[in-house]
């Protein structure tokens, strides 16, 4: 778990006005604030992306289905 980062943006969307990015783009698990609103009850950030540092052993054991979306 401690090679699981999240972020509160898609970083791979860059049309338009893309958000900055930087260091704080990804955050480990373990930071991630778990605050929620006061309200709602969702999180007042919510997750977009999850990342996983480096590689994903044994991923191939892992996948379900492959979608080619490039049509």
């Amino acid at each position: 778990m401690h090679r699981v980062v999240l972020s509160r943006i898609n970083s791979g969307a860059a049309v338009y006005q893309p958000t900055p990015r930087g260091t704080d783009t990804f955050v480990s698990l373990a930071d991630w604030p778990n605050d929620v609103g006061p309200r709602s009850g969702k999180l007042k950030r919510q997750v977009v992306e999850v990342a996983v540092k480096y590689s994903v052993p044994g991923m191939a054991d892992l996948v379900v289905d492959v979608m080619d979306t490039q049509e």
